[in-house]
């Protein structure tokens, strides 16, 4: 049997987790995106053509010859979707791409919040207004709307696997996500597990002990921060970041130059 997942990074993941519990399979991985590894259209297309089954991520927006519907009418029973995992507000602010000049405000998921206080109060206050939690960053209002978002698009594409539920039952007492669009190994160990529900192989949690395998599962971490004020809002378990603060201070610092922003208000 010959196993393609077809999509980012998450897809990526899968893959790996996968190929660590059925070795004996041939399993394949092909990047969708040139933000991505293995990004080769022609070589994506042979391997999906030749594969008996097609793990892919839902893609809504229609003008993307990878949209779900187009993928389906291609490739019928043999393709299998999973969800692009996207959740806001478990993090009180997360970059969305990497910054090496000038920091945009449209690349800090959360950082309106920042940029505002700053706008209002300065540099210093606003240090020390996040220091003791008085800048408020709508975790549950932010964490509700992408997880109703969520649920439309398992929907609305038709999800084989759907983990939108297992997000909300779960997110208390353990870590969903790394980042807002990077879950974290505990997460991947459950899409893995009801991918391979799907497809009747084997699965059990990749663990820590499993170094190797482990890592494999582990997707990069941007500056991504859940302050304590996260923590008590959505009534987290686990721990928040230790480096919440100094990160947290060296972010407000970069907006406060991208926009020209004193100490003064």
């Amino acid at each position: 049997m010959k196993i393609v997942f077809y999509g980012n990074c998450q897809a990526q993941a899968a893959s790996f987790a996968i190929q660590a519990r059925n070795k004996s399979l041939t399993v394949e991985y092909a990047g969708n995106s040139h933000r991505v590894d293995l990004f080769d259209p022609e070589r994506s297309w042979r391997l999906l053509d030749e594969a008996d089954a097609i793990v892919t991520q839902s893609i809504m927006n229609m003008d993307n010859e990878d949209n779900h519907e187009a993928l389906r009418a291609r490739f019928g029973d043999r393709a299998i979707f999973m969800p692009y995992v996207f959740v806001d507000g478990l993090h009180s602010f997360s970059l969305t791409t990497p910054v090496h000049h000038k920091l945009v405000v449209d690349h800090l998921l959360g950082g309106t919040f920042l940029l505002d206080h700053l706008r209002r109060h300065g540099v210093r206050k606003t240090i020390w207004d996040y220091r003791v939690g008085k800048i408020d960053f709508h975790h549950r209002d932010r964490f509700n709307r992408t997880m109703a978002e969520m649920r439309r698009r398992e929907a609305a594409s038709g999800c084989e696997i759907r983990i939108a539920d297992d997000i909300e039952r779960m997110y208390r007492t353990s870590q969903m996500m790394l980042t807002h669009n990077h879950p974290s190994p505990d997460l991947m160990n459950i899409i893995s597990g009801k991918i391979a529900d799907r497809l009747g192989l084997s699965f059990s949690d990749i663990t820590p002990e499993e170094m190797h395998a482990y890592a494999r599962i582990i997707l990069p971490v941007s500056v991504t921060i859940a302050t304590p004020w996260c923590k008590s809002e959505l009534g987290l378990t686990y721990p928040y970041d230790l480096q919440w603060f100094f990160q947290g201070r060296d972010m407000i610092q970069r907006l406060a130059r991208a926009y020209e922003i004193g100490d003064e208000s």
